[in-house]
């Protein structure tokens, strides 16, 4: 069993994880975990709506949780893994503005099988959805990336902390305090990259978007197109959302 958490403070874009869970290929048994706050909360209805397509992806359930006050990204990590199904072996970081590509609960799975305590991706590619430009950040070796996942019987052993930025670092370097021998995945797509991180319709990375005109490493130009990320029904949709926003 694999538990998504789906933490959303990111408007209407939220979509697009959706979409991409929806479109998930895997065998696995898997689980979504919802989590809102009293701001900007798209409701439970709205989650429900994908129910039987999340079905029809191997998600055997779906959980909501609101909170009728603010909290911090942190929180709502520690509280989802609290929430996740008692035979979950493993917590899949899902970004409510990022497209998962469509093996990733299935080839997490398969890490998380072969003793994997923390894993992620060092590359992913970024579009930004208003200045409609592609950057790709890619960093070696640093334990933070795209799409993270933490062994969740350790993610249950989360401090409960205030904490609104850095949050990612913030889980790895927590994750190795409670293991000090924590075994640690890195993994690299070769060929075209599959999935895709977006930028400027989040409420949290608020400076990214100077990268796309001048970027600096890990962020880089890049010669791949929207197209070559998501599929074509999603890029109808992201510019369609593009003429709403």
């Amino acid at each position: 069993m694999i538990s998504v958490c789906l933490p959303v403070y990111a408007s209407n874009i939220a979509w697009l994880a959706m979409e991409s869970l929806c479109n998930q290929k895997t065998c696995v048994k898997w689980e979504l975990v919802v989590m809102e706050d009293e701001q900007y909360p798209l409701g439970e209805k709205f989650y429900c709506k994908y129910l039987s397509r999340l079905t029809s992806a191997g998600c055997g359930d779906l959980k909501y949780y609101y909170s009728e006050k603010r909290i911090s990204l942190a929180e709502k990590w520690v509280m989802m893994a609290k929430k996740c199904h008692m035979d979950s072996i493993g917590i899949l970081l899902q970004a409510a503005d990022n497209y998962s590509e469509p093996n990733r609960i299935e080839n997490s799975a398969d890490m998380f099988h072969d003793g994997a305590d923390w894993i992620y991706c060092n590359k992913i590619h970024f579009y930004h959805v208003k200045k409609k430009k592609m950057l790709m950040y890619y960093a070696y070796g640093i334990g933070i990336g795209s799409d993270m996942g933490i062994r969740t019987e350790l993610a249950r052993q989360f401090p409960m902390v205030e904490k609104w930025s850095s949050v990612d670092t913030w889980l790895l370097n927590s994750l190795k305090e409670i293991k000090p021998d924590l075994k640690i995945v890195e993994y690299f797509n070769n060929g075209a990259p599959a999935g895709l991180a977006t930028d400027g319709a989040n409420r949290i990375s608020l400076n990214r978007h100077k990268m796309f005109d001048n970027p600096i490493p890990p962020f880089y130009p890049t010669r791949y197109k929207l197209f070559d990320c998501i599929p074509k029904e999603i890029i109808h949709l992201l510019n369609e959302y593009q003429k709403k926003d």
